[in-house]
C-alpha cells in the first residue's frame, strides 16, 4: 500500500510539472535555457577535464599508489582502505559530484564494498571550498571572511556525520582486491583504448549533469509561482531544489544576515 501511495504522488506530480510547463511554456523555456548555459558555461569546463582524469587514474589502478599514503588516516579514524582517501580529499577541495563519482567508480571496480561505500558517501560529498569562498562567501555576501566559518561549519558537520555512521555502518578496513573474496582477470586493454573508455565514461556523466540541471531549473522556475507569503520560506524551498540560485535569492531577502547565513 505504501507502494502504491508513493508511486501514485510521483505519477500526480509528473502530470502537474506537464501541465505547468504547458500552460507557462515561455517561463520552462527561459528556465532550460539558463540551466543549459549553467551546464555549458560552468560545469563541462569545470567537472569533465577533472572526471576524466579521475576515471584513468582508477581505470590505470594507479588509486593502489594513493591508498599507501591515506591507509594510515583512514584506517584509524574511518576504519576504512587507504584507497577511500582519494574519493575523501577530492570531495573536499573540488566539490560535488566528484566525491560521489569516485566513490561509485571504486566500488563499480570493486576495490571497495558496497557497504564501505555507502559509509564513504555521508562525509565525501561536499562543496569546494572555491564554492563557498568565491561564490557565497564574496559573490554572494560580500564578506570574505565568512567563507571560513562556512568551510569550518562544512568541515566538522561531515566530521560529527562521519562518526555518527561510522557505528551504523561499521565498515571494514580491508581492501576487497586483496584478498580472495573477489578475483580480478587481467586485462590488455591499452592506454589509448582505457583513455578513448574515460573520455566516453566522462561525457555520459557530464551529460546526465546537464539533464539535472535543466530539468531542476525547470522545475526551481515552477516552484517560484507558488503563493507562498513568507518570502523566507520561500527562498529555502526554492534552495532546496537547486542550492546556487536558492543561496543568491535567500540573499536577496529582507531577514538579517545571521537568519540568511544560517538558512
Amino acid at each position: 500500500m505504501f507502494k502504491f501511495r508513493k508511486n501514485t504522488i510521483i505519477y500526480i506530480g509528473i502530470i502537474i510539472l506537464l501541465i505547468s510547463i504547458t500552460l507557462s511554456p515561455n517561463d520552462s523555456f527561459n528556465a532550460a535555457k539558463q540551466g543549459l548555459l549553467l551546464w555549458f558555461n560552468v560545469l563541462i569546463p569545470a567537472l569533465l577535464p577533472f572526471i576524466i582524469v579521475s576515471n584513468l587514474i582508477i581505470k590505470l589502478n594507479i588509486v593502489k599508489y594513493i591508498s599507501y599514503f591515506f591507509a594510515p588516516l583512514m584506517n584509524w579514524l574511518y576504519n576504512l582502505p587507504g584507497i577511500c582517501g582519494y574519493p575523501w580529499i577530492v570531495g573536499m577541495l573540488c566539490g560535488y559530484p566528484l566525491g560521489a563519482k569516485i566513490t561509485s567508480d571504486l566500488y563499480k571496480e570493486k576495490y571497495i564494498t558496497k557497504n564501505q561505500a555507502q559509509y564513504l558517501l555521508t562525509f565525501c560529498n561536499n562543496a569546494s571550498p572555491m564554492f563557498v569562498l568565491g561564490f557565497v562567501s564574496v559573490g554572494i555576501f560580500n564578506d570574505s571572511t565568512l567563507g571560513f566559518w562556512l568551510l569550518l561549519i562544512i568541515y566538522l558537520s561531515n566530521f560529527i556525520t562521519s562518526i555518527i555512521f561510522k557505528f551504523i555502518y561499521q565498515p571494514n578496513k580491508k581492501l576487497i582486491k586483496h584478498n580472495n573474496l573477489v578475483t580480478t582477470s587481467k586485462t590488455t586493454t591499452s592506454i589509448p583504448q582505457t583513455f578513448d573508455s574515460c573520455i566516453s565514461d566522462g561525457i555520459d556523466l557530464i551529460v546526465r549533469i546537464g539533464g539535472y540541471v535543466i530539468f531542476f531549473s525547470i522545475v526551481l522556475n515552477l516552484i517560484s509561482f507558488l503563493p507562498i507569503n513568507n518570502q523566507l520560506l520561500k527562498t529555502f524551498l526554492l534552495g532546496v531544489i537547486e542550492l546556487t540560485n536558492g543561496i543568491e535569492l535567500i540573499s536577496q531577502t529582507n531577514a538579517i544576515i545571521s537568519y540568511k547565513i544560517i538558512i
